[in-house]
């Protein structure tokens, strides 16, 4: 039996994308805590560690299959992952008042109104993370 060695241009696809997987996630929390590790400021910290925290079961959860569902479709482009990145934003936003509203709890469309403007900054967040997933992975080469 004979295995046959990855070539070197699809291995370095896949090292991309590996790395892709590993720094999407925190670059949301690493644009944010710039201004405060130039300051030295230890909130940045804080940033990092949410990031890492929200992106990464983000990036599994959703990412992943969206990645890989893209690839069997065949859709590669900038455009796409700008539309999938601000889907995971939305959807992980959405994602934190689920359980209420499965219970029909009264009081959830009063928080997600007092809180609508996480929507818009959780859907910025999952772009600059698909941009920069698509920056390194490059799944359009």
């Amino acid at each position: 039996m004979s295995t046959v060695a990855p070539s070197p241009s699809n291995t370095g696809r896949v090292a991309r994308t590996i790395v892709a997987f590993l720094v999407a996630p925190l670059a949301p929390g690493l644009l944010t805590a710039l201004p405060d590790l130039v300051r030295g400021d230890p909130m940045a910290w804080w940033y990092l560690g949410f990031a890492a925290k929200a992106g990464y079961p983000i990036i599994l959860v959703l990412g992943l299959p969206t990645y890989l569902l893209l690839r069997r479709w065949n859709r590669s482009g900038l455009s796409v992952y700008l539309v999938a990145g601000a889907i995971w934003g939305a959807a992980a936003y959405l994602a934190a008042f689920l359980p209420g509203l499965l219970m029909r709890d009264a009081g959830v469309s009063q928080a997600m109104a007092a809180t609508s403007v996480y929507l818009v900054l959780s859907t910025v967040c999952g772009v600059v993370a698909a941009v920069v997933f698509w920056l390194i992975a490059r799944p359009d080469r």
